[in-house]
């Protein structure tokens, strides 16, 4: 049975009350990339950057579509976000959530009973249908 939960981390300075310093910095570092990126493609008057696996092979990469999914996450359109590239937006949208408890609470999300082998299939499998998904929305 595989189950998700959340478990209390444990510091490494017991000492020391409040957030951790290098998670705290790590978000902020993180929103000031997505804003500069943001500002940056707003100046240059486009939504996205071109994939070099496609620029190259001229057939989508299975993260094609990650930047225009984050854009859309950014303006709030969720639907754009999952019909351009489901597997980066789910994903955003489950570490910013998993961040955001961790930051809040010091509460960490779990994963149990699932063995690394099942694991890596089950993410193996979600990356080929991401890439199918790309392959056959994605104008050529």
């Amino acid at each position: 049975m595989i189950r998700i939960g959340f478990r209390k981390v444990r510091r490494r300075f017991p000492a020391r009350k409040g957030l951790s310093i290098p998670l705290v910095v790590a978000a902020a570092c993180l929103g000031a990339a997505l804003l500069a990126l943001a500002w940056a493609n707003r100046r240059a008057g486009t939504d996205y950057a071109p994939c070099l696996f496609r620029l190259v092979t001229d057939q989508p990469c299975v993260l094609c579509g990650g930047t225009r999914t984050t854009f859309a996450l950014l303006r709030g359109e969720w639907m754009l976000a999952l019909m351009t590239n489901p597997l980066v937006a789910i994903s955003l949208l489950a570490g910013g959530l998993a961040l955001a408890v961790r930051l809040l609470s010091g509460w960490t999300v779990s994963v149990t009973g699932l063995s690394r082998r099942t694991a890596w299939a089950v993410g193996l499998v979600l990356v080929l249908a991401n890439w199918v998904w790309v392959w056959m929305t994605l104008p050529r």
